[in-house]
């Protein structure tokens, strides 16, 4: 086998993890008993590795430094890398493991990074490791998915099947990505194929914290004008 039996995840910022990813945590050692489980963060991971991650990790961005971080656990040991939102749901198929890289389709015209393997050293996270190291974290600064399309120029798109590429495996849609990011609110039963390994569950973490809180606040305040419309200002002006 070229990609060894090992999933990466990062944890960054000593938070602590959701039902949702501790459920999606069991799926991994439930359909993989014989993988080593390992995690990158803070300990293991160093947070200046370049200035992209030391900004990113001084502004509490830790996707951003997760996308480093993946690249760099499997430059270093090859494996699989799964975000932490990625519900398995069997085992990983064998022959992905014997590619030198796979990577899935989030839909026909992009990929994602949420789960892919790589051999140990391979080039093409050299490249992108590189890409980062060239760059400064931003307001702007690109998703991993997006530095993907800068640095994989080889694609046919649109991708409506697996696609064999001398670098490596791209997998349609259907494996890892069978509920659209549009639908992640629907259950993903009714989007799930015969080639489904695992869903994202879309947990987006790359999501500002500060943006999840005013969206949360503005919902109470909105609810409590419907529900509690005698409520006195003051207490309406909580939830602003």
């Amino acid at each position: 086998m070229k990609i060894s039996k090992i999933i990466h995840y990062c944890w960054f910022g000593k938070g602590e993890m959701s039902s949702l990813e501790k459920r999606c945590m069991a799926s991994w050692k439930k359909h993989c008993p014989d993988f080593q489980i390992k995690l990158w963060n803070e300990e293991n991971f160093d947070v200046n590795y370049c200035e992209f991650t030391r900004e990113a990790y001084r502004l509490g961005k830790y996707a951003f430094v997760s996308d480093v971080a993946r690249l760099f656990a499997l430059y270093q040991e090859g494996g699989i890398y799964l975000d932490t939102d990625i519900l398995l749901l069997k085992p990983i198929p064998l022959h992905f493991f014997k590619q030198k890289l796979f990577i899935g389709a989030e839909n026909k015209s992009s990929l994602n990074a949420a789960a892919f393997g790589a051999e140990k050293g391979h080039q093409l996270i050299y490249n992108l490791l590189s890409f980062y190291s060239s760059q400064l974290y931003g307001s702007e600064s690109p998703l991993i998915t997006e530095s993907l399309s800068n640095i994989i120029v080889d694609i046919d798109f649109p991708i409506l099947g697996n696609q064999k590429k001398e670098w490596g495996l791209i997998l349609n849609p259907d494996v890892f990505y069978p509920l659209p990011y549009k639908n992640k609110a629907l259950s993903f039963n009714k989007f799930i194929t015969v080639e489904t390994v695992g869903v994202h569950l879309w947990n987006a973490s790359w999501k500002s914290e500060d943006s999840k809180n005013k969206l949360f606040k503005w919902l109470k305040y909105q609810l409590s004008k419907i529900y509690l419309p005698n409520s006195p200002q003051w207490y309406k002006e909580k939830f602003r």
